[in-house]
């Protein structure tokens, strides 16, 4: 049953806007952009990490301290991006299980 309202836009009173349609492109935003730039910025934090891990433990072997605070940094930042990262994936796999969609986080 479609009705008018006062802007003149005729919606569904159900509710439902073409439920398959928007499935297949939350799906598609889901499975096809965001699962691979999530995963490739995991990697690439991942890496970060350590590098930060070598470089710091190459600076103490050495004794040199501005290597040793670059080693310091990246180890931090690489592992507030790994958090931040999977966090963000749980986020979105509780988000699919609650919309019971057909996702690749599953």
């Amino acid at each position: 049953m479609n009705n008018t309202n006062n802007s003149g836009y005729v919606g569904n009173l159900t509710g439902t806007v073409n439920d398959a349609g928007v499935a297949k492109i939350q799906d598609f935003i889901m499975t096809d952009i965001v699962s691979p730039l999530l995963g490739l910025a995991t990697a690439v934090a991942f890496v970060l990490f350590l590098y930060g891990v070598v470089k710091f433990l190459i600076a103490r072997a050495s004794n040199d301290s501005a290597k040793f605070e670059a080693g310091k940094k990246h180890i931090l930042w690489g592992g507030i991006a790994l958090f931040v990262l999977v966090s963000m994936w749980a986020i979105l796999t509780q988000i699919a299980k609650i919309t019971e969609s057909n996702i690749w986080f599953k």
